[in-house]
């Protein structure tokens, strides 16, 4: 419970943030209406349940808060993507948040925000991201169509990329062939993550081996 508020707390705080810096730059389309005057307010829920194992629901200042309409833009300063990254970050997390505290209406809530943010900033990798979070709690349901079609989705995005997200995706297929009874599939899809997972090791070393020299002087 207290790292939900926490996370809606850094919702509320990174809205706000990128909220003013919109303000800065005036467009056509209407602007969301701004929150009350301390972002930094938690509320409290006194009907809430004693037991802090309990999935917490959004309240309505929550909903409000990630009820964005995020306008696409044709430029953004670094400013402006450390803000939008901030966002992301966090709405991922909060998405992880409420999916292990097995509530997956309110992750799946959130995932639609991610969603409609990285659209807004044109970012495949993170709607691609945003995909495989749908894919995987589709699954965990049982909606097993569902959730290869989100992942089919998600690797197509990501076909080109090779990092974390893209290893997840692999991951994530495999579990739908294992759940479809597909063993053979979900292997081979295992073996690819798995392999996946060593090139990057070997390219990580790589970059700190070349930090290291640097650093000595060697180049």
């Amino acid at each position: 419970s207290t790292s939900l508020d926490g996370l809606l707390q850094s919702l509320r705080l990174w809205n706000r943030a990128l909220e003013t810096i919109t303000r800065l730059r005036p467009s056509q389309a209407p602007q969301p209406q701004s929150e009350p005057d301390n972002p930094f307010e938690v509320k409290k829920d006194d009907n809430a349940s004693s037991d802090p194992s309990r999935p917490k629901p959004l309240d309505e200042k929550d909903q409000a808060t990630s009820q964005r309409t995020f306008q696409r833009r044709q430029f953004m300063d670094g400013i402006e993507w450390r803000l939008a990254e901030g966002l992301l970050v966090t709405i991922f997390a909060l998405v992880r948040a409420y999916y292990a505290r097995g509530s997956p209406r309110e992750a799946d809530y959130f995932i639609q925000q991610a969603s409609a943010l990285a659209h807004s900033l044109n970012a495949p990798a993170m709607i691609g991201r945003a995909l495989a979070r749908q894919g995987e709690i589709s699954l965990r349901l049982g909606h097993l169509e569902e959730g290869c079609k989100y992942l089919v989705e998600a690797a197509d995005l990501m076909s080109n990329v090779c990092g974390p997200d893209a290893v997840d995706i692999h991951r994530l297929r495999g579990d739908y062939s294992l759940r479809s009874a597909d063993e053979q599939t979900a292997q081979q899809l295992y073996a690819e993550a798995t392999a996946m997972l060593d090139e990057l090791g070997k390219m990580f070393a790589g970059l700190d081996t070349n930090a290291v020299r640097y650093v000595h002087g060697i180049y």
